[in-house]
């Protein structure tokens, strides 16, 4: 019988392909930072946070505890803000703006408006001026309680104003420019979103 005849080449092998070699360095360790925590508002001598629950004004401290409710009239509030060196706080409740000391909890209404939408009452962080807008007109005149405690018509706004420009803010054309909200920036110079430069 014929025998089979066994080759005698024999093919090479495919290269397999090696992994790379791993670095056996360990690598370095990232330098501990600290996160910062937020910083609640120091007001009263004490960590306080006011805010509004069900239409009321409540206390509380920072950790949760000594929950206090300040108003029991059920009337909607809006426009919560503390006063810069923490002895008060202003809110807007219908078309006024009232204040609640914050050791007392006495309440003293600032301003009542007989005609007009009150949108919002905001004191400059030095406690000189306040930029109101009313009917969506921003006005910025002196925080003199006294005095806006007379204020019951954009006219009374107008007349109390020592800044032409912002009585109320206007365009190039005299048109009035719709104001909602106003927050003061930081270095107490502008409120901010709108770029409004205080009158010297």
């Amino acid at each position: 019988t014929d025998t089979m005849q066994v080759p005698t080449d024999t093919l090479s092998p495919t290269d397999v392909p090696v992994a790379a070699e791993e670095s056996t360095q360990t690598p370095p360790t990232p330098s501990s930072t600290t996160t910062p925590e937020p910083q609640a508002p120091i007001v009263g001598g004490a960590d306080k946070i006011a805010f509004i629950d069900q239409n009321e004004i409540w206390f509380v401290n920072v950790d949760g505890t000594d929950l206090e409710q300040i108003t029991n009239d059920a009337a909607v509030k809006t426009d919560l803000r503390w006063l810069t060196d923490g002895s008060a706080f202003t809110y807007i409740s219908g078309s006024c703006a009232w204040m609640i000391e914050f050791e007392s909890k006495t309440q003293q209404q600032i301003a009542c408006f007989e005609t007009g939408e009150l949108k919002s009452f905001s004191p400059s962080p030095d406690g000189e001026l306040v930029a109101i807008s009313l009917s969506n007109e921003l006005f910025i005149v002196p925080f003199d309680i006294e005095t806006l405690n007379t204020a019951r018509f954009r006219s009374d706004l107008v007349a109390m104003s020592d800044c032409e420009p912002l009585n109320p803010l206007t365009t190039g054309t005299g048109a009035s420019v719709p104001v909602k909200s106003i927050e003061w920036s930081v270095d107490d110079q502008r409120t901010t979103g709108d770029s409004v430069y205080r009158c010297r």
